[in-house]
Formats: C-alpha cells, sequence, structure tokens
C-alpha cells in the first residue's frame, strides 16, 4: 500500500534505514564493550566518573551488557532498568536497587557498583591500603603504627593510612567562596581543640547535627545517610576524641562549619576519592 499510494520505492528505503540501524547497532555494542572492560571488578562492574562522562548512549549500551552478562540471560532486562542505574550516580552514597536475576547496584563513594547479590566485594572500597612510592620518598608519612588504629592529622601536610590519603592545610579566611566537594572540608579551625585524627567508628561517637548544638550518636547518622551496615565499620572518620569532625564521603560535623566569625580555615582532602568532586 505504501508503494501504491505514498512512494514506489517505500518497501526500499525501509529496508535500507534498517539496514543502517543494524550498523549502528553492532557499532554501538563494540564501543561500549570496549569501555565495559574498563570497569570489571571481580564478579561484577564498578563504574566511577569516567564512565558517566561517556556518551550516554554509550552507557546504556554498556549497561546492557554488562546486566546480560551477570544474569545470563537478556529476557526481562529493559531500558528502565538502565536508566535506574544511570540515576542512582546523581543520589546518595549508600542509595541501592534491585534489579532482575538477583542483581543490584549501590552508590558509594567513587561511583555506581553493579553485581548479583551476595557476590560484591570490597575491592576498590574505601580502606583499602595505599603503598607507593610516595611513602619512601617522603611526600607522605604514617602517624602511627596500623595496629593503633589512628592516625594523626598533619598540620599543615599528608598523611597516608591504611584508610586513605589526607591532605591538611590551612589560611586566614576572607570571605573566600566555600568550595562544596565531597571529598574536600572546609572547617572552622579556630574550634578545633585538638590535633584530629583518622580512624573508623567506635562506641560512643557522636557528631553535632545543627546550628543548636544538638548531638546524634555517630550510628544514628550513618543511619540517615543510608549507609549500608557492611561498610560502616570501614568508613574513614576525622575525629577528636569521641566527636566527629567528617565522616569522609558524607556528612560534616555542624560544630565546625565555616561562618562569618572565623578566622582561620582548616581543609581536609581525601585524596582517595575522586578530586573533580
Amino acid at each position: 500500500m505504501l508503494e501504491q499510494q505514498v512512494n514506489g520505492k517505500a518497501a526500499a528505503h525501509m529496508a535500507e534505514t534498517a539496514a543502517r540501524i543494524s550498523q549502528a547497532e553492532e557499532y554501538l555494542t563494540q564501543q561500549s564493550c570496549l569501555v565495559l572492560s574498563e570497569f570489571q571488578k571481580d564478579k561484577g562492574y564498578y563504574f566511577t566518573e569516567k564512565f558517566f562522562t561517556e556518551p550516554q548512549i554509550i552507557q546504556v549500551y554498556a549497561l546492557q551488557q554488562a546486566m546480560e552478562q551477570l544474569a545470563g540471560r537478556r529476557k526481562d532486562l529493559a531500558a528502565v532498568h538502565y536508566e535506574k542505574v544511570l540515576e542512582l550516580y546523581e543520589m546518595q552514597t549508600g542509595r541501592r536497587i534491585s534489579l532482575p536475576y538477583h542483581m543490584e547496584a549501590r552508590r558509594d563513594y567513587e561511583g555506581v557498583r553493579l553485581c548479583r547479590c551476595g557476590e560484591e566485594k570490597s575491592a576498590g572500597m574505601i580502606g583499602e591500603k595505599h603503598e607507593g612510592s610516595d611513602i619512601q620518598n617522603g611526600k607522605t608519612v604514617c602517624g602511627k603504627d596500623i595496629s593503633d588504629g589512628e592516625w594523626k592529622i598533619r598540620i599543615p601536610g599528608t598523611v597516608t593510612s591504611p584508610l586513605g590519603i589526607f591532605s591538611a592545610e590551612i589560611f586566614l579566611y576572607e570571605g573566600q567562596k566555600i568550595e562544596e566537594k565531597k571529598y574536600t572540608k572546609w572547617m572552622d579551625y579556630d574550634k578545633i581543640e585538638k590535633n584530629p585524627y583518622i580512624r573508623t567508628r567506635r562506641t560512643g561517637d557522636y557528631m553535632v547535627i545543627n546550628a543548636q548544638g544538638n548531638t546524634k550518636k555517630l550510628n544514628r547518622c550513618m543511619i540517615d545517610e543510608k549507609i549500608p551496615s557492611e561498610y560502616r565499620d570501614s568508613i574513614p572518620l576525622i575525629a577528636c576524641g569521641k566527636e566527629i569532625l567528617w565522616m569522609v564521603g558524607s556528612r560534616m560535623n555542624e560544630r565546625y562549619k565555616i561562618n562569618p566569625q572565623t578566622r582561620k580555615v582548616l581543609v581536609l582532602n581525601y585524596q582517595g576519592g575522586n578530586e573533580n568532586e
């Protein structure tokens, strides 16, 4: 009917378009597979910021390939599942979604982890030991022995610990714009009474949660931030005694936020995170 009433070559044009779409499909699949190989970790995939800078069509095709490989089939995998994983990157650390065939996607400190439930591993997560020439050539120093479980922040300077690499500097505050970054925090140095140190959570830890000085137990703060229970013991903390100044990658203590009365600023940077955030 199209050939008779619209265009005598309608069928030929449709066939030509279908062939081009097939070629485009093959090309996008090949390109997405090349991208995907970089983010394969253990028995799953770990998509960092670099992945999310790829063209969105490549991201979608790569996720399609990744999910198909983990599931062992494509049936019941749809565009809505790929979109949910992409949206997860814009959400808070700790958010997760369930996917068909016992798959799960989870937002953590540096990206989105995709795996089958129960098969995720901690490779690439915060808490892995940092080794290399920086320690040997004097650019970084270790605070205390690993067995002590805490490492003193060097102000100014850089400290390498099993929980990550931290750098600190101080400058006079003159109303500069605060750079809100996930792995960099500005703190009112005048309010910090003792030298802070790096460690993981302990019984009795707490944070100041508002300008009125109200406090909340750290464990409750972690629940509020939707941090999975299996990662709470490995999250690096900046502490002064029992008071937590910063849950790295997440919440900061309200007591130490910059205000018009601030004179000196302590800038802490977690270099194990994403430097562009």
